[in-house]
């Protein structure tokens, strides 16, 4: 397995990468650490389909999915606030996170997506808890529900996502079991 990735989120974060050279041997590896999920039917239909395709299939798809479509924009704050003032706010607490998690910024703004997976894996429950309930899961529900083209293998990965976020870090359904 690749020693790069962490945990789970981060290995899931590689993914919503866009897909270079390295997106096979990270499928490889998520897929791996996926097999211990209860529930990972959307992830198989997601590697299922995505396997499938030439690396240049993977490029289009991924950009016409994410940097084309901005109902599925991968920036969490600007699909919690649009381009409202608080966005500003929420990424310089996004950047803050990541420093004191030594989780290295890249090319994407701090509120991207991968990072706030990464960082999932690497801070206490509690934090992750809120991390998940208030910002990302409320970006991924907007995602999925605008999401057009349901065939696409990005869906599927979507719903995962938000299923295994709603299993470890959802506090209603904790409560309710």
């Amino acid at each position: 397995m690749n020693e790069r990735l962490t945990g789970r989120y981060e290995a899931l974060a590689a993914l919503f990468k866009y897909p270079d050279a390295e997106f096979e041997t990270a499928l490889d590896d998520a897929a791996e650490i996926m097999d211990s999920t209860s529930d990972k039917e959307s992830f198989d239909s997601f590697r299922r389909r995505i396997a499938a395709m030439k690396a240049e299939e993977r490029e289009e798809l991924y950009t016409r999915t994410f940097d084309l479509n901005p109902v599925c924009t991968l920036e969490i704050g600007w699909q919690l606030f649009g381009e409202d003032y608080k966005r500003g706010a929420f990424l310089v607490k996004m950047r803050q996170l990541l420093r004191e998690h030594g989780i290295p910024e890249e090319t994407e703004l701090p509120d991207h997506l991968t990072y706030m997976l990464s960082a999932l894996d690497r801070i206490e429950t509690e934090s992750g808890r809120e991390l998940a309930e208030k910002y990302i899961r409320p970006a991924l529900k907007k995602m999925i529900d605008g999401f057009k083209e349901r065939s696409n293998p990005y869906f599927s990965l979507l719903q995962f996502l938000d299923a295994e976020l709603a299993r470890e870090f959802d506090s209603e359904r904790r409560t309710e079991s």
